[in-house]
């Protein structure tokens, strides 16, 4: 991502509890300061501890739709 350009990273969303997800967010947050981590409330609850010292803003309640670079993205759910 550096070699692209990529200074800062605005918004991670985190859709669900697998390591897979989870995995790669402490060496992006290493890499890149990060503004807001969006999380489900529930599970690894370590990772969030540990992202709230290290970014701005951990959001665990998420909201019907978010904006961001001029996109707009929508929650579904079943």
């Amino acid at each position: 991502m550096k070699s692209i350009g990529v200074k800062q990273i605005d918004t991670i969303f985190i859709t669900h509890q697998h390591t897979d997800y989870y995995n790669a967010v402490n060496a992006l947050v290493k890499a890149f300061p990060v503004k807001t981590v969006n999380a489900p409330l529930m599970g690894a609850t370590g990772l969030r501890i540990e992202l709230s010292s290290s970014i701005t803003t951990v959001n665990t309640k998420f909201e019907k739709t978010y904006k961001s670079q001029g996109y707009t993205f929508t929650n579904i759910t079943a």
